[in-house]
């Protein structure tokens, strides 16, 4: 996913690629290791395509993308406005060493899976619709914390990794002797479909009110 000069064009293109991994999730008629299996995929895509989205929605408000209702996005932020500044000044924002930095490496970038990474860089860039970001991301839920618990257990298990995917059995009212594997594709217990069914839910809903 890429920056582009219209921000409705941003958030088509996750809302189209989430809206495939939800599908994906709720795949019927799977034995328990392949659902298992589905769930941590589904996951991992997940919160990789938030992360590329919220790169994408400040790097195309920094140009000053057009906006659905009109007019662009404007900052108060100094300097140049391309792609590549953008890039720069979200990293010497987040990290005040890399300023004399002559290039800005991937692993130099913030953490943009984090909601408050976008929340924070837009107000300090004086973004013109950072207001709109603040109340997109006043969706319910607790997905943006609990989620990148289960991606990360899937990714790398560990003690450490299953660990802190059990320390959310409490939450979800879960049974006290579930497999961290399982924790994710529960059902719910007050809402309907799966746990990582609702966390999937809460990324569409705060991504479909972002500004545009």
């Amino acid at each position: 996913m890429t920056h582009a000069e219209d921000l409705d064009k941003v958030v088509r293109a996750a809302l189209h690629q989430l809206t495939a991994i939800e599908a994906r999730l709720t795949t019927p008629g799977l034995a328990a290791k392949a659902a298992e299996r589905n769930v941590a995929l589904c996951l991992i895509d997940a919160q990789s395509t938030w992360g590329l989205f919220f790169r994408a929605f400040f790097i195309s408000s920094f140009i000053g993308a057009k906006r659905g209702g009109g007019g662009r996005v404007t900052i108060t932020a100094p300097g140049s406005r391309s792609p590549t500044d953008a890039i720069r000044w979200a990293a010497v924002a987040n990290n005040a060493r890399l300023a004399g930095q002559a290039r800005i490496a991937p692993l130099d970038e913030p953490r943009w899976h984090q909601p408050n990474t976008l929340l924070r860089l837009a107000q300090r860039a004086g973004f013109s619709n950072a207001p709109q970001i603040q109340v997109a991301f006043g969706v319910p839920g607790r997905a943006f914390e609990d989620l990148p618990k289960a991606r990360n257990f899937y990714a790398h298990r560990s003690h450490h990794t299953a660990n802190q995917v059990k320390a959310l059995i409490g939450r979800y009212g879960l049974p006290a002797k579930i497999r961290a594997g399982e924790i994710a594709g529960h059902p719910h217990m007050t809402r309907p479909g799966s746990i990582a069914e609702y966390w999937l839910a809460q990324v569409i809903a705060t991504i479909r009110l972002m500004p545009q």
